[in-house]
């Protein structure tokens, strides 16, 4: 929670937010979905909380992909 996701598919950045959802004294981080378009492959960084930006890594489409810290 705090992490921002940037994905970069040649033409545009988009970035997101994990943050927590949900109603009263509850919350879920929840999954994180880029609309692509027909893009086969993108490169995707990650920024944790108090920490500078990963590398860029290419990543294949049309997958989910779990990440850990």
């Amino acid at each position: 929670i705090g992490a921002w996701i940037e994905v970069e598919d040649g033409r545009s950045v988009q970035s997101r937010e994990v943050v927590v959802g949900g109603g009263h004294a509850g919350g879920v981080a929840g999954p994180q979905h880029f609309g692509l378009g027909k893009v086969t492959r993108v490169r995707m960084r990650i920024r944790w909380p108090h920490e500078p930006w990963s590398d860029w890594r290419d990543v294949a489409v049309d997958q989910v992909l779990s990440v850990k810290k």
